[in-house]
C-alpha cells in the first residue's frame, strides 16, 4: 500500500496537468464531431476553405497545462470533425510553457523563420514537439504580440487538400 502511494503522489500531478496528450487535448478529441463539442460561439465557413469550419471558444478557465490562461482561441473542424485548436499565450507566460512541454514531451523541434525579419528583435522561432497523434506547435514572434499556440491532429491534418494555408508553412518553409 505505502508502495500505491508513492506512486500515487509522484505521478498524480503529471497525470493531472497532461492536458495534450496523443488523441487529443483535454476534453477535445481529435476527429470528434462539431456537435460534441461545446462552449463554442461564432462558427462560421467564411474564409475557411472548403470543408473547413472555425469557431471561437469561450471558457474563462484556464485552457493551457491547466495553469496558463489563454487570450483568443479558436477550434478548427476539418469535413465537421475536431482538427485544429489555436490560442494565443500571453508572452509572459512562454517560457514557463515552453519549460513545462519539455518536461513532460522532450526537447522541442526549434524552427527559424525562413525570411529575416526588418527588425532583429522580432524574428519568429517555431517550437513543434509531436505527441503521438498530436502536433503542437508554438510560434513566437517577439515580446510585442502574444506567442501562438497550434495543437493539430497529424492524421487529420494529412487528409487537407494540398493548397489549404498552414502558418507553419507560410512563416517557415
Amino acid at each position: 500500500m505505502k508502495i500505491f502511494f508513492a506512486f500515487f503522489l509522484l505521478f498524480a500531478p503529471i497525470v493531472l496537468n497532461a492536458q495534450v496528450n496523443k488523441s487529443g487535448y483535454g476534453q477535445f478529441k481529435w476527429g470528434q464531431l462539431h456537435a460534441k463539442t461545446t462552449m463554442l460561439t461564432n462558427c462560421n465557413s467564411k474564409l475557411s476553405g472548403i470543408d473547413f469550419m472555425n469557431c471561437d471558444f469561450v471558457n474563462t478557465d484556464s485552457l493551457f497545462l491547466k495553469k496558463y490562461k489563454y487570450i483568443f482561441c479558436n477550434i478548427r473542424f476539418y469535413k465537421n470533425k475536431l482538427a485544429e485548436i489555436q490560442f494565443d499565450i500571453n508572452h509572459n507566460d512562454l517560457a514557463s510553457v515552453i519549460s513545462a512541454l519539455t518536461k513532460e514531451h522532450g526537447l522541442p523541434i526549434v524552427k527559424e523563420k525562413k525570411h529575416e525579419a526588418l527588425d532583429k528583435e522580432n524574428q519568429s522561432t517555431g517550437y513543434l514537439w509531436m505527441i503521438g497523434d498530436t502536433q503542437v506547435f508554438i510560434i513566437n514572434d517577439g515580446n510585442k504580440v502574444p506567442a501562438i499556440c497550434i495543437l493539430s491532429s497529424i492524421s487529420i491534418n494529412k487528409t487537407y487538400p494540398e493548397n489549404t494555408l498552414s502558418l507553419e508553412k507560410l512563416i517557415f518553409e
